[in-house]
């Protein structure tokens, strides 16, 4: 009994300091670009992990909706921390995502804890293609990947949503 409860401790221990430190790196990541917007040439390079595509005609109008969207918006998981417009054909955004995730200890104790990402992307429009292509960084694990390949629905169901609002006022 005694070493399940250590156990436990130590996974909440652990999975603090895992926040605490992700926390802080994103805070001096968005720094960093503030005080260097130069920064932002070297995350994109990072971005090279194709998630989802959209066809340019479902939003013509992606880019400019995206930059009205308020910062520190909540988009169901995620958070749109900042965006910024590089070109009229690059759109870097970063978010945080708050999920759950079961967590394993060494002892085999399985807990469910919430998890705090901090995930990147750039929407780039493919002219050849006539689609916005979402990229992200490389995933570590199967539930990393979902939760970028469902940031793009989240995104597109606020805009709809808020397309809505505006056209019924």
């Amino acid at each position: 009994m005694n070493d399940r409860l250590i156990g436990i401790l130590i996974a909440i221990m652990l999975s603090a300091i895992a926040f605490i430190i992700r926390k802080e790196r994103a805070i001096n990541l968005l720094d960093k670009i503030d005080k260097k917007p130069s920064h932002r040439e070297k995350i994109m390079e990072e971005l090279v992990t194709i998630y989802r595509k959209i066809n340019i005609s479902e939003f013509p109008d992606l880019f400019d909706l995206v930059m009205k969207i308020p910062d520190n918006q909540q988009l169901n998981k995620y958070i749109i921390l900042r965006k910024f417009q590089i070109n009229e054909n690059k759109l870097l955004i970063f978010t945080k995502c708050v999920d759950n995730d079961i967590k394993v200890s060494k002892f085999g104790i399985k807990s469910d804890m919430m998890v705090v990402y901090q995930f990147n992307f750039v929407i780039k429009q493919n002219h050849q293609k006539a689609q916005y292509e979402f990229y992200s960084d490389l995933f570590e694990n199967l539930n990393t990947k979902n939760l970028r390949s469902d940031f793009k629905d989240e995104l597109l169901k606020y805009l709809k949503t808020a397309q809505l609002l505006t056209l019924n006022f």
